[in-house]
């Protein structure tokens, strides 16, 4: 769906100031839905969005991005595992508002650790397991969760119909409408 690309060798910069926002972004391909890659500095917001579809290599793949950079992600909507993937570059990567919704596997997995800030986010696992998060080699559960994030919730977000995922919008509304939240909801 978004592939940000860096150099392939040598230096200069990658996107600066990017912003991918407002969107409905799916994709099968093994390269995760939204990919970091290559080197190069970076500084990237990611907002707003509903993320679905690569439940290979996650809604964000960072694995193979080895330049510098400043990734912030908020107010997205993920339906589908994570797996930032371990990037060999370094910078800052800033997780809060977000939800993280998967089915059968655990909804964020962070194995370097390589995000620096997280807050505010809910981690949600219906099926086939009780890890929420995996980070640095450690698991966090519902009962965990908040030695992980403080602010952290395990709470379901109640979707209104999380099998009738958006393709589109109509009125500036994501059609059809399954994420909408129900007036339960604990986001």
């Amino acid at each position: 769906a978004v592939f940000l690309n860096g150099p392939e060798s040598g230096s200069g910069d990658g996107p600066t100031n990017a912003v991918v926002r407002w969107c409905i972004l799916s994709s099968t391909g093994d390269d995760g839905t939204i990919r970091l890659y290559a080197t190069g500095a970076f500084k990237v917001d990611l907002y707003g969005n509903i993320v679905s579809g690569s439940s290979s290599s996650g809604g964000i793949n960072m694995s193979g991005y080895s330049g510098s950079y400043v990734v912030n992600v908020f107010n997205n909507d993920f339906i589908e595992p994570v797996d930032i993937g371990n990037p060999s570059g370094s910078g800052t990567l800033n997780l809060s508002n977000n939800i993280f919704y998967a089915v059968g596997a655990t909804p964020l997995t962070d194995a370097g650790p390589d995000i620096d800030n997280h807050g505010n986010n809910i981690y949600r696992r219906t099926i086939a397991g009780t890890t929420l998060v995996s980070s640095g080699g450690s698991t966090y559960t519902s009962g965990t969760l908040t030695t992980y994030e403080a602010t952290g919730l395990s709470s379901n977000p109640s979707f209104s119909d999380v099998s009738s995922l958006p393709i589109g919008f109509v009125g500036g509304i994501p059609s059809p409408g399954g994420l909408a939240l129900t007036g339960s909801s604990a986001a």
